[in-house]
């Protein structure tokens, strides 16, 4: 049966471009005022590790994006938070890329086409525990999902210091945890 998911001419499994593909890294953090800083707790960047490599090309590049992606998010600041070139008409207009509900989006958006080429992986090696690490990808983009709800309603659009650990916390998590029973399914099933 033919599915969106194939193979290209390298082997890497193509499902097509995210928007966050698009995204550039993040530049420093521009300066800010000193109440600002004291408003908000600094956030610690992940730093890509090698040892975080499956040996899955397609995958890993999803992995290192998500690192800059969520170090987007931790570089964020809320618009109130943010100085502006002028007052009036003649302030340039924020950057959606510059808020953070929309470097949110844009790691969610890229996390929904990760799980989509995972799964496509996980089919082409008839992995044994298909099931539960679908479930498990629901799970995280409907935990996910409920937090940008919340931060939208409750917050102004503004994450707390604890949520954007926790954000942190959960993408460490999805390399070290989960894909790693993965990682070795895919090297035994591709094992010449």
């Amino acid at each position: 049966m033919m599915n969106r998911h194939t193979h290209d001419a390298t082997g890497s499994l193509s499902v097509g471009k995210a928007r966050s593909d698009r995204l550039e890294a993040p530049v420093a953090l521009r300066e800010t005022q000193p109440s600002s800083m004291l408003e908000r707790p600094v956030q610690t960047p992940l730093v890509w590790r090698d040892e975080w490599c499956m040996g899955i090309p397609a995958l890993d590049a999803d992995h290192r994006r998500l690192v800059i992606l969520v170090n987007a998010l931790l570089a964020s600041r809320p618009r109130s938070d943010q100085t502006s070139g002028g007052t009036g008409d003649d302030r340039e207009p924020d950057t959606a890329e510059s808020e953070p509900l929309a470097r949110f989006e844009a790691l969610l958006d890229h996390l929904r086409h990760h799980f989509e080429r995972e799964e496509a992986l996980m089919l082409s090696i008839d992995y044994d525990d298909f099931q539960t690490h679908k479930c498990e990808h629901s799970l995280q983009l409907a935990e996910l999902t409920e937090l940008r709800r919340q931060v939208s309603r409750e917050r102004g659009g503004a994450f707390s210091h604890e949520s954007l650990q926790w954000v942190k916390r959960w993408c460490f998590d999805h390399f070290i945890a989960e894909d790693r029973r993965l990682s070795r399914a895919y090297a035994e099933a591709t094992r010449p």
